[in-house]
C-alpha cells in the first residue's frame, strides 16, 4: 500500500509550479537502476579482465591457430563454404606475425 510506505521509499518532486508531488521510487527501477559511476567501473573492470585475457592467449596462440597446431587451415578449408571462408579472417593466413596481429587488434 502506498500510504504505508516508509518515507525513504518516496521522493518528493517539484513540478516547477510551486507544489510538489510524492513518487514511489523503488521496485524495477532501484532494482535495475545504476548511475554513472557503477557503469564506468564495470567498463573499466571489463576492460581489465579482457586485456589479461587477451594477453595469456598468447601463450597459446601457435598450438590452436598455426597449421601446426589442433586444425591446420589444409584440414579447415575443404571442410566449409566459401562465404565462411570470406567473412572468417583467420583462414587468411596461417603465418604467426599475421595471428599475432589479430590478436593484439
Amino acid at each position: 500500500n502506498y500510504n504505508k510506505m516508509k518515507p525513504s521509499d518516496k521522493t518528493a518532486i517539484a513540478d516547477g509550479s510551486g507544489s510538489s508531488s510524492v513518487v514511489y521510487v523503488g521496485g524495477w527501477k532501484t532494482t535495475f537502476g545504476s548511475n554513472h559511476e557503477a557503469v564506468a567501473l564495470y567498463r573499466i573492470s571489463l576492460g581489465i579482465f579482457l586485456f589479461f585475457e587477451l594477453a595469456f592467449r598468447f601463450q597459446y596462440l601457435h598450438a590452436f591457430y598455426s597449421d601446426e597446431g589442433t586444425l591446420p587451415l589444409r584440414l579447415l578449408l575443404p571442410k566449409t563454404d566459401t562465404l565462411y571462408q570470406v567473412i572468417c579472417i583467420h583462414c587468411y593466413s596461417d603465418s604467426m606475425p599475421y595471428l599475432q596481429m589479430l590478436l593484439s587488434i
